[in-house]
């Protein structure tokens, strides 16, 4: 018969970690009669771009033909074909194997990155007729935890930009001057001047100036900027000269370096049915605050004109009342509404975080990973006389109002090749510059277009541009404000988005102190726990202080407080008591205590070995 041995080591992406590292093990399955053959440990020996090797030891295994057989599997806990499997006999009189595994950094079509999600061990006895038939009657299973992940190389892609019919006709601007430079009116106060007058009273009327921004007319501008469709309003005092903005959208946040603000954390242990989890989203407005600076320059152009008024400040529309949160889609996984957060910036410049508890959090990775995502509304309610508003909520992987802008830079855009910094393939559409024209007095923003041929460009593929239809002068002026490429994000069957999935980081561990008798022992009247650890919500590598119990009473059981354990550490927290009198004097123990437990039981036990007056009881 055949005795099969399966072991899945689970894989977060991060970078290479070194050899001898010994993996966590998760879980395991054994059967009843074992005959003593078990996995003891497995343990990183070896690692490089190309080459992983990991050693087995086990127990048993002896008298017969054993051969383990490894396989590394991705996220989705599917065989890598860039990765063979490995077959190794296992020796008789040993208690240790190594399986060596060549990794391919350019077999991953369409991928950014490999992600080394699982490694399975099968190791299998061959024994009488059953085993000759290949018939498996016994199965173990072990569950090991390891961090990897390869980075892949891409192709170099040549586009030359052709423009369109209003970047034909550029003329590169005389004056020299940047956004910064750019005046705009100011309100100056005088003795004579009552400045009671010039008191902003709180937003009011709705503002549309947007028609300054001359684009070429072939184009749309909310397809340019998608970042300046945003709300402004003006202030119920025209003397004031205050105006105030509201980011109409909030999209997932994300970056090249701290990728997807998306985190998922556990709240129940490992090995529990249908664990619950704390999902939390950081999103990011469509507005940043040199996006403000443009919207500013147009609002004085505007008041300059039609509008005629004074321009003092461009600040934050202030809202009252708590925001609502319509995101009617988690209800198909189970989330009430009840079991949402919204946390909202006072400058809505900021990030705000969405977050809520589920179980089955993998039917809502596999919706982010299918191109699906969620999408809603928040509404709020700004100060003053002005009706509520809906702003629109995204959050999806694979989506440019994520991804964002992407920019380059104004001087070496032509001379140096840009790497697409995405986990996905996109369609280079357009590029664009935004131009001050005019002078710092008048200065009139002209953004000015050039096609790109929908070039598609896989992650990490690097773009080399021949600028030679783009004036070569504007790489020198200051009045070039940006330059951005237009683009759309491609479905990609073969990408590795399990790859690019935010994966559960952290299990929540509750802490508990099980008071036996210290107060009775001890004769305190009260006593004091104080607590601190590095793995407290506010993360880093500094201790943070727990709250402290207070005991008054034995026989008890006290909650205090919760770790967020990485799931690659095990839990871990300081404690230190004090011992009050009845008159108030207070005894402190002589040291703080480390505990890898968080039931933790305090008796006479532990009074005697913190308090030595108290060991001689």
């Amino acid at each position: 018969m055949w005795k099969t041995i399966i072991g899945l080591l689970v894989l977060f992406p991060v970078c290479l970690s070194g050899q001898n590292e010994n993996l966590q093990q998760i879980s395991k399955e054994e059967p009843l009669f074992q005959e003593g053959n078990k996995l003891t440990a497995v343990k990183i020996i070896a690692e490089n771009e190309k080459q992983l090797t990991v050693r087995l030891s086990y127990e048993g295994f002896q008298g017969k033909s054993f051969m383990v057989k490894g396989e590394v599997l991705d996220r989705g806990r599917r065989k890598m074909g860039n990765i063979p499997a490995i077959e190794k006999n296992l020796i008789e009189g040993s208690q240790q194997a190594e399986l060596s595994f060549t990794i391919d950094n350019q077999a991953g079509k369409g991928k950014s990155s490999l992600s080394l999600s699982y490694l399975k061990l099968s190791i299998s006895k061959k024994e009488g007729l059953l085993g000759d038939l290949g018939i498996a009657l016994d199965n173990y299973s072990y569950l090991y935890r390891l961090n990897r992940t390869r980075e892949i190389n891409g192709k170099l892609v040549n586009v030359t930009p052709l423009p369109l019919p209003s970047a034909a006709r550029l003329n590169v601007p005389t004056a020299r001057f940047s956004l910064q430079d750019v005046k705009g009116q100011q309100i100056t106060t005088k003795i004579a001047v009552d400045t009671s007058k010039q008191k902003p009273q709180g937003p009011k009327l709705e503002l549309e100036f947007l028609q300054q921004l001359n684009i070429d007319p072939q184009l749309q501008l909310a397809d340019l900027v998608p970042n300046l469709s945003c709300k402004i309003y003006a202030d119920q005092n025209p003397e004031s000269g205050f105006y105030y903005y509201l980011p109409t959208a909030y999209n997932l946040s994300w970056s090249k370096e701290k990728d997807y603000g998306l985190f998922i954390h556990f709240l129940k242990a490992n090995g529990q049915e249908n664990p619950k989890v704390a999902v939390t989203a950081k999103l990011q407005p469509n507005l940043s605050r040199r996006d403000l600076q443009l919207i500013e320059l147009l609002l004085r152009r505007e008041l300059k004109g039609a509008l005629k008024g004074k321009f003092k400040k461009l600040v934050s529309l202030p809202l009252a009342g708590t925001p609502q949160i319509l995101l009617d889609q988690l209800a198909n996984f189970g989330v009430k509404a009840s079991d949402m957060n919204l946390q909202l910036p006072v400058d809505l410049l900021d990030p705000m975080t969405i977050s809520w508890t589920m179980e089955n959090v993998e039917d809502l990775q596999a919706s982010l990973v299918n191109q699906v995502g969620l999408s809603g509304n928040i509404k709020v309610k700004p100060a003053g006389d002005i009706a509520e508003k809906l702003l629109t909520i995204n959050i999806k992987l694979d989506d440019p109002r994520t991804l964002g802008h992407l920019e380059l830079d104004k001087q070496d855009w032509r001379k140096e090749s840009w790497a697409n910094p995405t986990p996905f393939p996109i369609v280079l559409k357009r590029l664009h510059l935004l131009v001050l024209e005019g002078t710092p007095q008048d200065a009139r923003p002209v953004i000015y277009s050039w096609k790109l041929n929908n070039t598609k460009v896989s992650p990490r593929d690097s773009v080399r541009f021949f600028g030679r239809r783009v004036p070569t002068a504007l790489d020198r002026l200051p009045n070039v404000a940006k330059v951005w490429l237009e683009y759309s994000v491609r479905a990609c069957p073969t990408c590795d988005v399990w790859n690019i999935l935010p994966s559960p980081q952290s299990q929540v561990h509750p802490i508990e102190f099980t008071i036996m008798n210290p107060l009775s022992f001890s004769g305190a009247e009260m006593m004091k726990i104080k607590l601190r650890t590095v793995q407290s919500a506010k993360g880093g590598s500094r201790k943070t202080q727990l709250p402290t119990l207070t005991v008054k009473s034995d026989g008890i059981t006290l909650a205090a407080g919760q770790l967020l354990v990485p799931n690659n550490k095990e839990p871990e927290f300081e404690y230190f008591i004090q011992l009050l009198e009845e008159d108030g004097k207070v005894r402190s123990a002589s040291r703080w205590v480390i505990s890898t437990e968080t039931d933790v039981a305090i008796g006479s036990h532990q009074l005697k070995q913190l308090f030595p007056a108290l060991g001689k009881k």
